[in-house]
């Protein structure tokens, strides 16, 4: 328990910027192609589930129309332990006055009340980027929907969530160019609100 703490105390020290539950990560982000980010990030969830907790993700770029992406985080509160995969196909760049438009698709097993359940969606989501007083950012609308299977019943419910962040460069550390990411969720259907921040760099 003292290393976890210490962990949580490091990353709320370090973290510049906030997401959710497993959050969209760098999606919206025009990463280099071929190139793997390593991302801690700090997780807050509200609601009835509230609790706190931390989670790392790993980000590779393909080409210009594939990300991909996965981690795994552990937390306080109702929500336990979680893994995550993902993969963001971009549908329409982003361009002059056209938003980027992409659907990532997902899986996720949570621990929630003490039991298993496996999540299965789609995000579709719309960004741009935009200057904010002289710097570029990303800022990003989605709706992820997800089938959720809970395995001690076998039971199914549909999750829907609305979630809106930002990405953006941040001041290199040691000359490593960093990526921060803030990121709000709102609970729509049978899911969870939040919030989550982390910072990214390369790894190779």
């Amino acid at each position: 328990m003292t290393f976890l703490k210490n962990v949580v105390l490091l990353l709320v020290t370090l973290l510049p910027s906030l997401s959710f539950a497993y959050g969209l990560g760098l999606n919206t982000y025009p990463l280099q192609e071929r190139r793997l980010f390593l991302s801690p990030e700090l997780v807050a969830l509200l609601d009835d589930a509230s609790g706190v907790g931390v989670q790392g993700r790993l980000t590779y770029k393909l080409n210009s129309n594939f990300k991909f992406d996965g981690g795994f985080g552990v937390g306080t509160g109702d929500r336990s332990i979680r893994l995550f995969l993902g993969s963001d196909m971009e549908i329409f760049p982003d361009y002059q006055n056209q938003p980027r438009f992409s659907v990532k698709a997902f899986y996720e097993y949570a621990r929630e009340y003490k039991n298993g359940i496996n999540i299965i969606g789609l995000a579709p989501t719309v960004s741009k980027e935009l200057d904010f007083w002289g710097h570029k950012g990303h800022p990003y609308v989605a709706i992820p929907v997800a089938l959720g299977m809970h395995t001690p019943s076998s039971t199914y419910k549909t999750r829907l969530n609305l979630s809106a962040g930002l990405t953006s460069s941040i001041p290199a550390i040691n000359n490593v160019p960093m990526i921060g990411t803030f990121e709000a969720t709102f609970n729509l259907k049978d899911s969870y609100g939040g919030f989550m921040m982390g910072v990214a760099y390369p790894i190779q």
